[in-house]
């Protein structure tokens, strides 16, 4: 018997009554408030020929407009040439409250730093709290190649972003480009009171040539609450391998909606995380995700050691992840034997803490067929859920459900983490795991930690290789507290042992 129920969202939400309702029942983030701007709109006369320095002028007519009470300021079609100010090295523009940036239609609007800039922090940012701020149809240069991070010195002396807002309510960013990126972060939203933020439909190209210096970074840096980060498309330059091209989206806090954005060629698409003071109503829906070593990363850390949880109610569902881990070690930008992963929980965190409720639900997660497996792809899967070093991160109301994964390198499911208070992973639809020869285990879905009040049910499991790469369907060898049960699942050929189950598990048909 199946239930349709109407999400938040306008989602019509498919559940089987069988099965217990922990996925849908979790609780929903709170959407961000629009920025509120007055109707006064105002033609900016600044140097647009892409030579003369327009910085002042951007800088007076932001200030002019937000002092009269705010407004539009109208960007006409041109290059805007800025530059930094060595006094001020913490933002070129200083932006201002109650102000919305226009630029004409098309990005025919392009802000471009100068060549040889000094390290600064952000091209739109400032030193105190802003509010009711909207950037829109405006193309952000940022001449990366002509400004390059050439060390971790230089690195540590800026971010280079685009646009920062560290405190204050409600900022909008919209239908812009950011090319030529070669920063920390571009877009960063990190402040105890910076909240309701909204970035739609934006553009980014990262990555400069071989031979640049290499880093981590995140394209979008939040740590507010009530983000809203949706319909972006986000680019590595050179495709997989890109120097600097290493997470899209990076989300600390309450309250954060990620949907509808396209990634394609980063080392990781998105880093969901617990390192807040609280981490409590994130949704990650609707992605594409393409031609990345790893998808979505899950982070579980104590952030100042408070908080009981490190992440609570985190719903990833409807996503598509296309992994190519061939194609990031032929470039031989990450390290040999580095495993690559669909949906993963990162295995040693400095802090760890507990999860409470995590639905990982109607994904679909592709391994290219071909290459050349490593030692390592042990641990290349769809949804893996596993730590190491004696790290603990116990995670409760688990449920992977319905999601479909192809061709995983290792086992497509792999859990080594305490899994308990009704936790499932049901109706998952898996085909040719464990294409590693140098793989371990073997199996479809691999258990090796202690549970209790957990089940593994109506999963399918197939192998459709002459003679079957994998020994069994599902591996649970952990040991059971108890109430754990393997039921109804299905694994194809008939020749491949279905069930291998540890102490304490009921195994039935």
């Amino acid at each position: 018997m199946s239930l349709n129920l109407l999400g938040r969202y306008g989602l019509l939400l498919s559940v089987t009554t069988a099965f217990p309702l922990l996925s849908f029942a979790l609780d929903l983030p709170n959407l961000p408030a629009s920025p509120i701007i007055p109707s006064r709109t105002v033609a900016l006369n600044a140097p647009d020929n892409g030579v003369t320095d327009a910085t002042a002028a951007i800088n007076k007519a932001m200030a002019a407009l937000s002092n009269e009470g705010g407004g539009t300021l109208e960007f006409a079609a041109g290059t805007y040439l800025v530059k930094v100010n060595p006094r001020a090295n913490d933002y070129i523009l200083q932006l201002q409250s109650k102000v919305r940036l226009q630029g004409a239609a098309d990005g025919k609007t392009i802000i471009k730093v100068a060549n040889d800039q000094s390290p600064y922090n952000t091209i739109l940012g400032t030193g105190w709290s802003v509010s009711d701020v909207d950037i829109e149809n405006i193309t952000f240069d940022l001449n990366g190649e002509n400004n390059p991070i050439t060390s971790a010195e230089n690195k540590a002396l800026g971010a280079k972003a685009a646009i920062r807002v560290d405190a204050g309510p409600r900022t909008k960013v919209a239908n812009c480009t950011f090319i030529n990126i070669d920063d920390v972060n571009t877009l960063i939203f990190s402040g105890t009171t910076a909240t309701d933020v909204e970035v739609y439909n934006n553009n980014f190209t990262a990555g400069m040539p071989a031979g640049f210096y290499d880093f981590d970074h995140s394209t979008i840096y939040s740590h507010a609450v009530r983000m809203w980060i949706h319909y972006n498309t986000f680019t590595a330059k050179d495709g997989p391998g890109t120097p600097v091209a290493r997470c899209a989206i990076e989300t600390h806090g309450d309250d954060q909606t990620v949907g509808h954005n396209t990634i394609n060629g980063y080392s990781i698409a998105m880093n969901i995380t617990g390192q807040a003071t609280s981490s409590n109503r994130q949704v990650y829906r609707y992605n594409l995700i393409e031609n990345t070593l790893n998808g979505i990363e899950i982070w579980s850390q104590h952030f100042a050691g408070q908080g009981t949880y490190g992440m609570e109610n985190i719903t990833i569902e409807y996503n598509t992840i296309n992994l190519d881990p061939f194609g990031w070690r032929r470039t031989g930008s990450v390290y040999p034997n580095q495993p690559s992963m669909g949906i993963f929980l990162t295995c040693n965190p400095i802090q760890p803490v507990p999860i409470d409720g995590l639905a990982i639900t109607n994904n679909t997660i592709t391994f290219p067929t071909g290459g050349t497996p490593e030692w390592g792809d042990t641990y290349s899967g769809g949804v893996i859920l596993w730590t190491y070093n004696g790290l603990v991160i116990p995670i409760s109301n688990l449920t992977v459900s319905s999601n479909i994964i192809k061709n995983a390198l290792g086992p497509a499911i792999w859990t080594n983490v305490p899994l308990e208070h009704g936790s499932v992973i049901t109706s998952n639809t898996i085909e040719n795991p464990s294409r590693s020869s140098s793989a371990d285990q073997h199996t479809g879905i691999y258990v090796s930690d202690i549970t209790e009040d957990f089940q593994i049910q109506d999963n399918a499991v197939s192998d459709s290789a002459k003679v079957p790469m994998i020994a069994s369907g599902i591996d649970a060898v952990s040991s059971c507290r108890s109430s754990c049960t393997v039921t109804g699942n299905a694994v194809t050929p008939k020749s491949v042992k279905a069930v291998v189950g540890g102490s304490g598990w009921v195994v039935s048909k």
